[in-house]
């Protein structure tokens, strides 16, 4: 939308429908960037890469795939296991006896 193009707006409903990136390109203007518009693509990316890798070093890693998917089983069972403790610990806390004030 451009200045020529406000003079078009003539009722109130078409200047409400207006935000504030819509007033700033009709004066030739635009909102600054943060940080994170230009940071996030990068991680986006870097994310997919990192992903990639570690699917093509599972591919290509010299043990025999049964071998590796059993490993891999195993050290998933140990971290849900260890997820389990943890998740059992801190309902204890929380079912505990209420503190009593002093």
């Amino acid at each position: 939308m451009h200045l020529r193009d406000l003079s078009r707006l003539d009722t109130y409903r078409d200047l409400a429908k207006l935000d504030r990136d819509d007033l700033l390109e009709a004066v030739g203007l635009q909102t600054r960037r943060t940080a994170v518009d230009y940071a996030l693509p990068g991680l986006v990316v870097f994310g997919a890469g990192l992903a990639l890798g570690c699917g093509l070093g599972l591919l290509l890693a010299p043990r025999p795939g049964a071998e590796l998917r059993e490993e891999l089983g195993q050290a998933f069972n140990r971290g849900l296991e260890q997820g389990k403790q943890q998740l059992d610990q801190v309902k204890q806390r929380v079912s505990g006896p209420p503190a009593r004030p002093s």
